[in-house]
């Protein structure tokens, strides 16, 4: 049985459960499943059900004309379910679906010091409670047909280009492979033109705001100073940036426990020819300096990347499941 408290909250991570069809009784059935129950199908709902399900009991005895039992042959206890303790925060859960209201997208939140998640919110979302009672055929056309996908996971399985949240990477690789140094200072200029003067690109403000440092480009989101940086590396080898963006977390799975993900697109040299079929181009680098181009990252992996420079610079799976237990275990 279930009874989902919360309703919605966190539904992508709970996921929910649906009846066995007659195809996985083939395969449940040795199991202790029968017409009519419910297994998991989405979420940790799927991912962990032998776990949460536990097992049936049962008596093998003969029985009196009476109904009564005669003789017990042999008796198999029941098994609970284990518990399952994850480190998401209702509370933090609740508030940032509500920052995030009816707008299509996600937020993430996490804890450095442990990299344990404590929301992962996607809208919109459903409500796992409905698929117990029962969706009617209208609800759940309406779920499976809705444009705005409400089961797409979006925190683990939307990916987006990461804009400026990127150019933390483009600013490592280049104080360590690109030749610039804290000191160093480049020109934060309303237009670019260092692949030439047939291919200008604007900063995202007008003003000319000098010549920074490498750390006053990442405070100004300078698009100047990590197109510089980006072409640099370029010309030291092409690689360099998507190693740093590999290095960073991005173009694979985090590891989150249990859950699916997209792993992305961190392009590079090799990946421009397999799919697009065509060489890879210095402009290729630049707009990957400032999240562009091809790249394609999910939000978690953005938040995973953050909280490992927050936590000192070393990548961790980020930590959902913190503990399985018997029931009512301490």
């Amino acid at each position: 049985q279930r009874v989902y408290p919360f309703g919605s909250a966190a539904a992508h991570v709970l996921g929910y459960l649906t009846e066995v069809t007659a195809e996985q009784l083939k395969e449940l059935a040795p199991k202790g499943y029968r017409e009519g129950d419910k297994v998991g199908a989405f979420g940790l709902e799927g991912e962990f059900d032998e776990v949460l399900t536990g097992e049936r009991g049962g008596t093998l005895a003969t029985i009196t004309p009476e109904g009564s039992i005669a003789r017990t042959i042999a008796e198999k206890l029941s098994r609970p379910g284990k518990d399952i303790q994850l480190a998401i925060d209702v509370g933090v859960q609740k508030t940032a679906e509500a920052a995030l209201g009816e707008r299509v997208g996600s937020i993430v939140v996490m804890d450095p010091r442990d990299n344990s998640v404590l929301a992962l919110a996607s809208y919109p979302r459903f409500d796992p409670n409905a698929f117990i009672r029962g969706l009617t055929t209208e609800e759940f056309n309406g779920l499976t047909n809705d444009p705005r996908q409400p089961f797409l996971h979006r925190p683990l399985l939307a990916t987006y280009p990461p804009g400026s949240t990127f150019k933390v990477v483009t600013l490592a690789a280049g104080l360590e492979r690109g030749g610039f140094s804290p000191g160093s200072t480049i020109h934060c200029s309303p237009v670019w033109t260092g692949l030439g003067p047939d291919f200008p690109k604007n900063n995202w403000q007008s003003v000319d705001r000098g010549y920074l440092t490498p750390a006053e480009g990442l405070m100004a989101s300078c698009n100047p100073v990590f197109y510089e940086m980006a072409l640099a590396l370029d010309h030291v080898d092409e690689n360099v940036l998507p190693e740093f963006a590999r290095a960073f977390g991005y173009g694979q799975p985090t590891g989150i426990n249990a859950l699916d993900e997209a792993p992305g697109v961190v392009p590079d040299p090799k990946w421009k020819e397999q799919n697009r079929g065509e060489p890879w181009y210095s402009g290729d680098s630049v707009n990957m300096g400032i999240g562009q181009g091809f790249l394609e990252v999910t939000p978690l992996q953005i938040a995973n990347a953050y909280s490992a420079i927050a936590g000192g610079g070393v990548l961790r799976k980020p930590l959902l499941v913190k503990r399985i237990a018997e029931p009512g275990g301490a």
